[in-house]
């Protein structure tokens, strides 16, 4: 798939229609309410991501300004998809086409970490669909290794009942090597949303912030990035607490 693509950008040719990646993409719903928290209507179309995939990369113009963040999105959307498939049919992801996605989405960043570039838009990240799944841990553990090597975590609003990551630590797999693995990628997870928050609090809302220091101590986290996150959170808390006080 790599080679197929880096090439294609060479050769595809602009086209204003709507693709099929974006038609699928928009029939992604999410919501915070028992098990309807997700409705994945594209199922059928698994199997042939990869021919979606290319369909929708069909109508990114390779000349244009963003054309590597519109290339990062395609591939962003196919990983997605499939996550959201996996994770609501209980089923391992298809670990082959993700690595060749995400090995792929490299090319169009200037860092591994590509996902961070991209989490934070959409609220159902690949991994919060993992870290939300009921099914068991084992069937997702390569694949949340996976993501989180490349940058991923949970989007930037979590859940409003209970946050993805806390969900997962407290779902961990028997097997103790498994289990390991499983929690330090989840505290790998808590880091990569930190960084990314620390570095893009202000164009989101008020408290953003306070909930990615809450997982992250949640998570046992230290280091600079915890000490920034107290001490920016200590500076915003004081600034609340002047407005408050009437003069």
């Amino acid at each position: 798939l790599g080679v197929g693509l880096r090439q294609s950008k060479c050769i595809l040719d602009h086209d204003p229609g709507e693709s099929a990646l974006v038609r699928f993409g928009q029939r992604v719903k999410g919501t915070d309410e028992g098990n309807g928290w997700i409705s994945v209507q594209f199922k059928p179309i698994r199997a042939n991501l990869n021919h979606v995939l290319m369909d929708g990369m069909k109508h990114v113009f390779p000349a244009s300004p963003d054309h590597n963040e519109r290339f990062r999105e395609c591939l962003w959307k196919a990983i997605q998809v499939e996550c959201l498939c996996a994770a609501n049919g209980c089923t391992s992801p298809d670990i082959n086409r993700l690595t060749a996605w995400l090995e792929e989405g490299v090319s169009f960043s200037d860092q591994q970490a590509w996902l961070g570039l991209n989490d934070g838009k959409d609220k159902i990240t690949p991994l919060e669909a993992l870290g939300r799944s009921a099914g068991d841990p084992m069937l997702f553990l390569d694949s949340v290794l996976l993501l989180v090597r490349f940058g991923d975590f949970p989007g930037a609003g979590g859940s409003t009942t209970q946050e993805v990551i806390e969900v997962a630590l407290q779902r961990t797999p028997t097997e103790e090597h498994a289990r390991l693995l499983w929690v330090n990628a989840w505290k790998a997870a808590a880091a990569n949303r930190l960084t990314w928050t620390l570095a893009n609090a202000d164009l989101f809302f008020d408290g953003i912030l306070e909930q990615a220091l809450d997982v992250a101590l949640y998570a046992n986290l230290e280091g600079r990035d915890v000490e920034e996150a107290r001490r920016r959170t200590a500076v915003n808390q004081a600034n609340d607490r002047a407005i408050a006080t009437p003069i």
